[in-house]
């Protein structure tokens, strides 16, 4: 059969099933494994890195509330240079400087009488005057373009804290097996309570066990057939991961671990981040559990 390998991270207890095989070879086939490894140990600021601010939306409430202080604090550059005489004496200097067809010199710029100067200069002035001392984060009809400052506010924003993007950066992660010498590959399933024949309480690791029907039985063994379902307390199961002699045992109860499957998670953002390229990964995964922007995703 081979062996079968999960992609976890042993410190967050946390597991990512792989999107095209669980088997080795299948794994190292795969681009797609790769890129969500990658994705996952992405260490850095989102400055720079192309895209990521797909990742936020604008509506988003740390996204509104830094769109909201870089206006604040364009509108106060703005004043500044509103309020720069010599700033802008230089730009009527450089007007007249760059404007054809006109008998002035650049020392006789003079922004107390600004009509003294022919339209072209006048023009060419306010030309210089409108980049110079309005923010670039302003449309031609001097709204604010939102959209353009969310990219520079999300630069200020850090992988793996409102992001799955980087989630798993300097943790325990592995690509663990079920052959493998420790409990990681079983840990992530839960513990399965049955009891056996002579009333006493037995348990082991593993994920739900399905419901049996008892066709036959003498004293040494029963013949069942599977019912495709998962066990509730006091149907038969499979009690061949026990040592105790007998095939079958009462199901009694299923207690989950701690681990989280972030799978769902995981391939919805990525979907979020490069929609042509990661869509189809979200298709059939299930709704996320962690939501991106809910602050859920600490570091």
């Amino acid at each position: 059969m081979g062996q079968y390998f999960k992609l976890v991270n042993a410190e967050k207890k946390e597991v990512v099933n792989l999107p095209q095989g669980i088997k080795l070879p299948e794994i190292m086939s795969s681009g797609l494994s790769g890129q969500v490894v990658t994705y996952l140990l992405f260490d850095g600021p989102f400055d720079g890195t192309t895209l990521l601010d797909r990742l936020y939306n604008e509506h988003d409430e740390q996204v509104q509330d830094g769109i909201d202080k870089k206006i604040e604090a364009e509108k106060k550059l703005e004043e500044e240079r509103k309020n720069d005489e010599e700033g802008k004496l230089r730009m009527l200097e450089s007007a007249i400087r760059y404007t054809d067809d006109h008998p002035f010199e650049p020392e006789d710029a003079d922004l107390s009488d600004l009509q003294r100067f022919p339209q072209q200069v006048i023009d060419k002035y306010e030309e210089k005057y409108e980049r110079r001392v309005y923010s670039v984060y302003r449309k031609d009809n001097k709204n604010w373009d939102r959209s353009k400052m969310k990219r520079t506010v999300c630069a200020g924003f850090y992988t793996g804290e409102d992001a799955i993007c980087g989630r798993w950066a300097g943790d325990d992660v592995r690509i663990v097996g079920d052959y493998a010498d420790n409990d990681l590959y079983s840990a992530m399933d839960g513990t399965v309570v049955v009891r056996l024949n002579n009333g006493e309480l037995a348990e082991w690791t593993g994920p739900h066990p399905e419901a049996e029907e008892p066709l036959e039985s003498n004293e040494y063994s029963t013949r069942a057939r599977m019912l495709n379902r998962d066990a509730e307390p006091g149907d038969m199961v499979r009690a061949n991961r026990l040592d105790c002699g007998q095939k079958h045992a009462e199901f009694v109860e299923y207690k989950e671990n701690e681990w989280d499957d972030i799978t769902a998670s995981v391939y919805h953002e990525m979907a979020r981040y490069m929609p042509d390229k990661f869509g189809e990964l979200a298709d059939n995964v299930g709704d996320p559990d962690i939501v991106f922007g809910s602050g859920r995703n600490e570091r």
